[in-house]
């Protein structure tokens, strides 16, 4: 389970970042880092392109293990979040190498990996060998994309039984961790989009219901240029959105009555992520400054750096290999403090979860909601 020693350190860090923003200061270092190891996938998404990517014929070109090696080893300990992402993160064969070297080099305190289930087999198969090289001060997360119930959940996914398999990896991975209870958390995201927005709350129910992961995670549907989708209409009208979203922040008030110290605090930041969601994108402007290419960074399958995925080449912040692969040389660069001030200056803004919730960590108004939510629910239950 995640550890309270880890908000602790969560928080001390980002006071750090705060003060150092404060007084101009340009050495900040990310907090969180989103390492896509592969672009290939073997679904074939409606709200995603990343399937039809040209470049998924030339593996070789993605980065090497090796060369995920002398980058981690450049970053060092500064990070404490990771998430190994895609396309479909267990295609990569050398994955268990490729976390071994994070945990070498990094020690986080958290490694995330998102999967579409697909490969039953294979994804119990390689957690668990995570698993046995993971620290005990370190957790282990595997979220599951479910986005709909049966055919609905297939059709979204384009792939025929795309839902029984996934629930079939569900279930191993469930039974994995009555093994590994203190260090592997199972969870279940889904994407809300316009092809599934009126069934969420149905799906919802069904996750809670018969699967009960260690958390539920709903985020709405992005045009993104890492997904090449930025023109395709995915994203939900914002009505019917909110109208799902509403009895969601219902069920999670609910379960905060019950839920206290980490996993009720997460919760919390949901609550109040789904309201800046909703404001955003009504008034279609940022409603707290974005801290992405200051604390949150993500890596491209071929070394491209880019302070966020919605960006991507759009704010470029450089390729690893032009720079030796040395991460703080990019980091530290001109050209990435150009970026981090056209981020920072919020011509931009968009839904996008893992960025909302350090920036809501950074903004004392936002916390003082986020805390409103934990303890209201607290007192309420008295």
């Amino acid at each position: 389970m995640l550890k309270i020693s880890f908000v602790s350190e969560v928080g001390h860090r980002l006071l750090g970042y705060k003060s150092q923003s404060l007084l101009g200061l340009p050495r900040t270092r990310p907090l969180s880092l989103t390492v896509s190891i592969t672009q290939k996938c073997n679904s074939k998404c409606k709200t995603c392109n990343i399937w039809k990517d040209p470049r998924n014929d030339q593996p070789s070109k993605e980065l090497t293990l090796d060369e995920y090696d002398k980058i981690f080893k450049s970053i060092g300990r500064s990070v404490i979040w990771y998430t190994l992402s895609g396309g479909e993160p267990f295609l990569r064969k050398d994955i268990v190498e490729i976390a071994r070297s994070i945990i070498k080099n990094s020690a986080p305190k958290v490694l995330i990996i998102p999967t579409n289930g697909l490969l039953c087999k294979r994804i119990v198969r390689e957690t668990e060998r995570i698993l046995n090289i993971l620290p005990s001060n370190t957790t282990l997360i595997v979220n599951l994309s479910l986005d709909g119930i049966g055919e609905e959940h297939d059709e979204i996914r384009g792939i025929p039984g795309n839902f029984t398999r996934c629930l079939e990896t569900f279930g191993a991975l469930k039974e994995l961790k009555k093994t590994y209870p203190q260090s592997f958390e199972l969870g279940v995201h889904s994407v809300v989009s316009r092809f599934n927005v009126e069934n969420i709350l149905e799906l919802f129910d069904y996750v809670k219901n018969h699967l009960v992961p260690d958390s539920y995670i709903c985020e709405i549907a992005e045009n993104r240029e890492e997904l090449l989708n930025v023109t395709d209409y995915i994203t939900p009208a914002i009505d019917l959105y909110e109208k799902t979203i509403r009895p969601l922040q219902h069920e999670l008030r609910e379960s905060l009555l019950h839920n206290k110290g980490l996993t009720g605090l997460i919760q919390a930041f949901r609550l109040k992520y789904y309201d800046y969601v909703i404001t955003e994108m009504r008034e279609k402007r940022r409603i707290i400054p974005c801290y992405a290419g200051r604390v949150s960074a993500q890596i491209s399958p071929w070394g491209d750096v880019w302070p966020c995925c919605i960006l991507a080449y759009q704010a470029d912040m450089g390729n690893l290999r032009d720079v030796d692969l040395d991460f703080n040389k990019l980091w530290y660069s001109e050209k990435a403090t150009r970026v981090r001030a056209q981020v920072f200056k919020g011509d931009c803004y968009c839904p996008m979860a893992n960025v909302h919730y350090t920036n809501m960590t950074l903004t004392p108004k936002a916390m003082m909601g986020v805390i409103g939510n934990y303890l209201g629910a607290r007192m309420g239950k008295k």
